[in-house]
């Protein structure tokens, strides 16, 4: 009989690998090589990702925790008044662009998280781009040149990183469900309870988004 070929077959390794990394990013989980020794389907990896979450199961929902949250941050360390903050609130009005990237930073700060909520800046990203590119191209003829502008592309990249202002997120609702996406654990009021729901559904659009693949044939026996 032929062996059926999973879903993933076609993919790159490296590419599983990101997504894996993500998985363990948002849910601060750490796999090893013998975790995978037994998931054959779409639901194995699942029930996999389940057992690895340490905490309590329940029902709530992790956007609106995450929204009181961020509501309690801005009224306590950035003086908004209540009745400015709902889920429709643009960021831009709770973060001018001339003290944003310091404020964002105390945002992380309080949320324990590592999450980027700036984009890169756009044009340090491009002489970034363009210098490991050329970086590339000289590896093969003149070495220490190609060294040279690897490391200063490198050091664009960091600068893109540190300087960026603007949003990935538009409002206080979408920021909320970013921060579910990326971090659930610390998005959580409490970071040792977990939606069993939410996680699957999470789990579904990293795969879905990362590698492109339609969530309706991410089903519990499907293939991987």
């Amino acid at each position: 009989m032929k062996k059926e070929k999973g879903i993933l077959s076609s993919y790159d390794s490296l590419d599983i690998d990101e997504v894996v990394i993500a998985i363990e990013k948002t849910f601060h989980l750490k796999f090893d090589e013998r975790d995978f020794e037994k998931v054959k389907t779409y639901g194995d990896f699942e029930n996999l990702v389940l057992n690895k979450i340490e905490g309590t199961e329940t029902e709530d929902c992790s956007s609106q925790q995450t929204f009181y949250k961020l509501r309690k941050i801005f009224i306590e360390e950035f003086n908004i008044p209540f009745e400015k903050i709902n889920p429709k609130t643009q960021l831009e009005n709770i973060f001018p662009s001339k003290n944003r990237i310091k404020k964002v930073s105390i945002l992380k700060d309080k949320l324990k998280t590592e999450v980027n909520f700036l984009k890169p800046n756009f044009k340090f990203s491009l002489i970034s781009a363009i210098l490991i590119i050329l970086s590339i191209y000289y590896f093969f003829n003149q070495f220490l040149l190609g060294l040279f502008l690897f490391v200063i592309g490198i050091f664009c990249l960091k600068i893109a990183q540190d300087f960026g202002k603007e949003f990935y997120a538009i409002t206080v609702g979408e920021l909320s469900k970013l921060m579910v996406k990326k971090d659930y654990k610390f998005a959580r009021k409490n970071p040792e309870t977990y939606n069993p729901k939410e996680v699957k559904e999470i789990i579904k659009n990293i795969f879905s988004d990362m590698l492109d693949i339609e969530k309706s044939k991410l089903q519990y026996n499907t293939i991987l």
